[in-house]
C-alpha cells in the first residue's frame, strides 16, 4: 500500500463512527504525535478533537435534526412554493433551527463553459463518507466558492424534485447568518441540485432543482437561515446514471426583506413602490413555469365587487421583461392571475376580479423572466368596479351552442370558474360554459378562435362537477384557432359541456365559438362500402366505430376494425390511398379485390402511430377492375379519426436511361431569375403537354431546381421555395418536375437557359439550369436539365457536371427532391428525398405515363 493510502486507511480508522451529520467533518490537516488533528481555520473538528478546534458539540447554536419535532412549526419542503409554510401530501414535516420560513428554490442560468476533463480532479478512492453514504467533499466556503469533481458508481439518494439514480457527491455547507445563495451546475450529464438539512433525510430537504427551461444544467437561487446544510450534486434519471465531471459554483447574495412570501409587503392603491428583482427569492413555478426569475412579494386585498390592476413597470438598461403572479396565499399551487411584459422593458399588467361578496387577499410577486435578467421595477395597484360576468359563466349556466352556428364576441376576460388542472394541467385560465348535443356515434368538431392573441383551451366534460376530460385540445398557440374533436361512442345521443377559457392564468379575451357535427358513418363493413373516385377527399373518417376489420386478408398483426370503400380503377391506371391520421392513429391501408378475400392487392403499415400511410395499386389488366378500400387502425385502442385522400390515374413510370445533356449554347436565358429564391412568371410552352393526364399549357422556373406546369396562365402560382418535400404532398408548390429540387444558391456563371429541339411532332423542350452552387456550400457547382417530350408525354433528369464542395453529399442529393408531383399534389413519382446518392452524371431518369 502506499503512503498516501497508509494515511488516509489511519485517518478513517481513527475517525470512523465521527460523521454522523450529513456536514460531516472535513479533515485537512496530518495527525499530530498525540493523535489529535491539526486544526484546520473554519473546519469542524469531532467532538473530543484537540481544544483549539471548533467542536460540533458546543455550536453556539443547536442543531435541530431530523428527528427533533417541535409542535407548531412547519418546515416547507422541496414542494412548496415560496416556503410560505404549506406541508405538502408527500414530504413530512421537519423542523427547522428558526421559526422563519424558508422558500423554495430559484434557478441561475450557467456562466462557466464545460470543464475540460483534464482540470477536474478525481475524488480519491479513500475519500471520506457522509452518513448518507455518499463521497463526502469538502466544505463550501461563502460568499463564494467554485468546486470540481467527478461522479462515479452507484446511486445512493433520491431528490424530491426530481428521479435522480445516478452518482452523487455532497457537500458540507455552514450557513452564519440569514443569506441568499445561489448555486449552479455545469455538467456534461443532466444535473439534479438539492439542499437538505440532512443528508440521509430526504424530508428535510429545502431546495431542489433538477433543471432550468431550455437546459440539463441545475440551478438553485434560495434565502437560507443559519445553520448546517448539505448541497447534494446528482444526476437525473430513473435508476441509474454514468456521473462525470462537474463544477458547481457557489455565491451569495443580499435577499431584500421581501425575498420570501411570508414577509409580503402590502401594497395600497395610488401608492407606487420600487423594488430589485435581483435581489429576490426563488423563483415562481405555480404558472408561467418558463419565467424562472427570483421573486419579491407583495400582498393586496381586494375590495368585494372591484378589480384590482397591478402594473409591475421593469427600469434600467439592458430592458427586461417583467413577470406579475397572484395567488390565493403562499401555500397555493396555482395562479389566480398573471402576466409579462409584452416586450423588454414594457409594464407586465395583471388583472383580477372579486365578484364575492367579501374581500379576497392575494400574494402577488414580481419575477424577472430568467435568473440572468431583472433590475429595478416600480410597483403599483388600481382598483375599479369588476365588471359583470355573462350568464355562462357558470357551468350551471352553460350556453347552448348549435351545430353549424357561430356565437361571436365571446369573452373569456369576464370568466371567473376556474377548472385548475383537470386534463390540461398547465391550463389555469377560467372558462366560460357552453352545452352541446353529439348525435351517437357523431364526432363533434368544436372551435375557438381567439381574438387579440391569447391561448385558449377548450375541454369537453360528462359533467359541471366532472373532474376529468371526455376530450381536450390546447397545442394550437396564441392567437391560433383551437380545435377540439370528440367523437360519440353510446348508441343514443348525448350532451357535453364545453368549457372554454385562457391556458394562461390570465383570463384571455374576445373569441368566437363554432361547432361542426360529422354524421356517424354507414360504410362501417364490407358490405356498406362507401363509392369513392378521383380526387375524392374525406374528412374526420371514424374507424373507431366500424364494426368489421380485413385481418384475414393481409397483415394479421393489424387487428382494428375499419372502414370500406369502393373504387374502380381502369385499366392501365394507379389507386392511391392516403390515410392521415388526425390523432394517435395507427393507421392501416388495404386493397382488396371483393369482401372475404384472403389476400390483400396492396397493403399499408409502415409508419408509426401519427404517421400517415399510402396504399397504392395498379390495375394492369385490359379492362376496368373495382376494388375495395379498408382503413382502419393496427388496434382498436389505437384506433379512431382519418382525412382519406384517393387518386385513379395514370402513373408514371421510371426507368434509367445513359445521360445525354443536349448542347445549350444556342439557349435563350428565362427571365426573371435575378438572384437567389427567384422564380419566373409563368409563360408559354413551346407545344402542349400531357402532365398526369392534364393538358398544360404553361410553365415557370425557379433558381431552386424547379420546373412548375400550369393548364393557364388564369390561376398559375409559380413557386420560389427552397424547402423541399416528399413527393406527394398536397402543400404547395404542386404540378412539378423536381430535377433537383434544393436550396440552391446563383453565383458567377449562373444561369438557366431553354430550348426546343427536333420537329413536330417529336419536339423536346430543354430547361438547364448551369453552374449553381449550394446554399451553404458556395464551392460545389451543379449543371442539370430536365426535357419534356412531345408526343409520349415522358419527362427525362440529366445531370451533366456535378462539382463537390465541402459538403460532398449535398451536391448528389442529401437535401434534394428529385421526381414528379401532380397537380393537386395527391400523386408523383419520387426518385429520390434527400438521399446523398440521390443523382449522378452517369445515370439520366425517364418518367413515361
Amino acid at each position: 500500500m502506499s503512503e498516501r493510502g497508509a494515511r488516509a486507511r489511519a485517518l478513517k480508522v481513527l475517525f470512523a463512527g465521527v460523521l454522523s451529520s450529513c456536514a460531516p467533518t472535513v479533515i485537512s490537516g496530518p495527525p499530530t504525535p498525540d493523535g489529535s488533528v491539526a486544526d484546520t481555520p473554519g473546519v469542524l473538528d469531532a467532538p473530543g478533537v484537540d481544544a483549539g478546534s471548533i467542536d460540533a458539540a458546543r455550536l453556539d447554536r443547536p442543531v435541530v435534526d431530523a428527528t427533533e419535532i417541535d409542535a407548531g412549526k412547519v418546515l416547507p419542503d422541496a414542494s412548496d412554493e415560496d416556503g410560505g409554510g404549506a406541508p405538502d401530501a408527500t414530504i413530512d414535516d421537519v423542523v427547522t433551527p428558526t421559526d422563519k420560513p424558508v422558500t423554495p428554490e430559484d434557478v441561475v442560468a450557467p456562466t462557466d463553459a464545460p470543464i475540460p476533463p483534464d482540470d477536474v480532479p478525481v475524488v480519491p478512492v479513500d475519500a471520506p463518507v457522509s452518513s448518507c453514504g455518499v463521497p463526502l467533499q469538502r466544505a463550501l466556503s461563502l460568499p463564494a466558492d467554485r468546486a470540481m469533481g467527478t461522479t462515479s458508481g452507484a446511486g445512493r439518494l433520491t431528490a424530491m424534485c426530481a428521479q435522480s439514480g445516478g452518482p452523487e457527491h455532497v457537500y458540507p455547507l455552514r450557513v452564519a447568518a440569514r443569506t441568499g445563495v445561489q448555486l449552479a451546475v455545469n455538467a456534461p450529464f443532466d444535473s439534479v441540485l438539492s439542499i437538505r438539512r440532512v443528508c440521509a433525510d430526504p424530508t428535510s430537504e429545502v431546495a431542489c432543482n433538477d433543471d432550468v427551461p431550455g437546459g440539463n444544467n441545475a440551478f438553485l437561487r434560495r434565502v437560507l437561515e443559519p445553520g448546517d446544510y448539505s448541497v447534494l450534486v446528482d444526476q437525473f434519471g430513473p435508476t441509474t446514471g454514468t456521473g462525470g465531471a462537474y463544477s458547481l459554483d457557489l455565491r451569495s447574495y443580499t435577499p431584500a426583506d421581501n425575498a420570501e412570501c411570508a414577509a409580503g409587503v402590502a401594497l395600497s392603491a395610488g401608492a407606487p413602490v420600487m423594488g430589485d428583482s435581483t435581489s429576490g427569492g426563488a423563483s415562481g413555478t405555480a404558472c408561467l413555469g418558463g419565467s424562472w426569475g427570483p421573486q419579491l412579494f407583495y400582498t393586496v386585498r381586494v375590495p368585494a365587487g372591484q378589480r384590482a390592476v397591478v402594473t409591475a413597470t421593469p427600469a434600467g438598461a439592458p430592458a427586461w421583461s417583467a413577470v406579475v403572479r397572484a395567488r390565493a396565499g403562499c401555500a397555493a399551487n396555482a395562479c389566480l392571475a398573471a402576466a409579462t411584459s409584452p416586450t423588454a422593458g414594457a409594464p407586465a399588467v395583471a388583472r383580477y376580479d372579486n365578484r364575492t361578496a367579501a374581500p379576497v387577499d392575494l400574494s402577488l410577486s414580481v419575477a424577472s423572466t430568467s435568473g440572468t435578467s431583472g433590475g429595478a421595477f416600480s410597483l403599483g395597484l388600481a382598483f375599479e368596479p369588476a365588471p359583470a360576468a355573462p350568464a355562462n359563466a357558470a357551468c350551471a349556466s352553460a350556453r347552448v351552442l348549435t351545430a353549424g352556428a357561430t356565437l361571436t364576441g365571446e369573452d373569456a376576460s369576464l370568466a371567473s370558474a376556474r377548472l385548475g388542472g383537470v386534463c390540461v394541467a398547465e391550463a389555469q385560465g377560467a372558462s366560460l360554459f357552453y352545452r352541446l348535443s353529439v348525435p351517437s356515434r357523431a364526432t363533434a368538431l368544436v372551435t375557438a378562435t381567439p381574438r387579440g392573441g391569447w391561448n385558449p383551451v377548450v375541454r369537453a366534460l360528462d359533467a359541471c362537477d366532472s373532474r376529468s376530460c371526455a376530450a381536450s385540445s390546447s397545442t394550437a398557440g396564441a392567437d391560433q384557432p383551437e380545435t377540439l374533436t370528440w367523437v360519440n361512442p353510446d348508441a343514443t345521443a348525448r350532451d357535453i359541456v364545453l368549457a372554454v377559457g385562457s391556458l394562461e392564468p390570465s383570463n384571455g379575451g374576445r373569441f368566437d365559438l363554432s361547432a361542426t357535427i360529422v354524421p356517424a358513418p354507414s360504410n362501417v363493413s364490407c358490405a356498406t362500402a362507401a363509392v369513392v373516385a378521383n380526387g375524392a377527399r374525406l374528412t374526420y373518417q371514424n374507424a373507431a366505430v366500424a364494426s368489421d376489420n380485413a385481418t384475414g386478408a393481409c397483415l394479421p398483426a393489424a387487428t382494428g376494425t375499419a372502414l370500406w370503400y369502393r373504387a374502380v380503377v381502369p385499366a392501365g391506371q394507379t389507386l392511391t390511398a392516403r390515410a392521415t391520421p388526425l390523432g394517435a392513429m395507427d393507421a392501416v391501408v388495404r386493397v382488396l379485390s371483393a369482401c372475404g378475400a384472403t389476400t390483400c392487392l396492396a397493403s399499408a403499415n409502415t409508419g408509426a402511430a401519427r404517421a400517415a400511410e399510402r396504399g397504392e395499386y395498379t390495375n394492369t389488366t385490359a379492362g376496368d377492375q373495382t376494388v375495395l378500400l379498408a382503413v382502419g387502425g393496427a388496434t382498436n385502442a389505437t384506433n379512431g379519426l382519418f382525412d382519406l385522400e384517393v387518386s385513379i390515374a395514370r402513373q408514371y413510370q421510371e426507368s434509367v436511361v445513359v445521360t445525354a445533356c443536349d448542347d445549350m449554347a444556342a439557349g435563350v436565358p428565362v427571365m426573371g431569375i435575378a438572384g437567389d429564391d427567384t422564380v419566373s412568371p409563368a409563360v408559354d410552352l413551346p407545344f402542349p403537354v400531357t402532365f398526369f393526364g392534364q393538358r398544360m399549357l404553361e410553365y415557370s422556373v425557379s433558381s431552386n431546381g424547379l420546373l412548375q406546369l400550369f393548364p393557364a396562365i388564369t390561376g398559375a402560382m409559380p413557386s420560389n421555395s427552397y424547402g423541399n418535400t416528399a413527393i406527394p404532398d398536397r402543400g404547395v408548390p404542386n404540378g412539378f418536375i423536381a430535377a433537383f429540387w434544393d436550396d440552391l444558391l446563383p453565383v458567377m456563371g449562373s444561369r438557366v437557359l431553354t430550348r426546343t429541339l427536333g420537329v413536330a411532332p417529336d419536339r423536346r423542350f430543354v430547361v438547364q439550369w448551369t453552374q449553381y452552387a449550394i446554399y451553404g456550400d458556395e464551392r460545389a457547382r451543379l449543371t442539370f436539365q430536365a426535357k419534356l417530350f412531345e408526343g409520349a408525354g415522358a419527362i427525362e433528369l440529366h445531370y451533366c457536371s456535378i462539382t463537390p464542395g465541402a459538403d460532398a453529399p449535398r451536391a448528389t442529393g442529401s437535401s434534394a427532391t428529385v421526381g414528379i408531383e401532380s397537380p393537386d399534389g395527391s400523386a408523383g413519382r419520387q426518385h429520390s428525398f434527400n438521399d446523398p446518392t440521390g443523382i449522378s452524371t452517369a445515370r439520366a431518369m425517364r418518367f413515361v405515363p
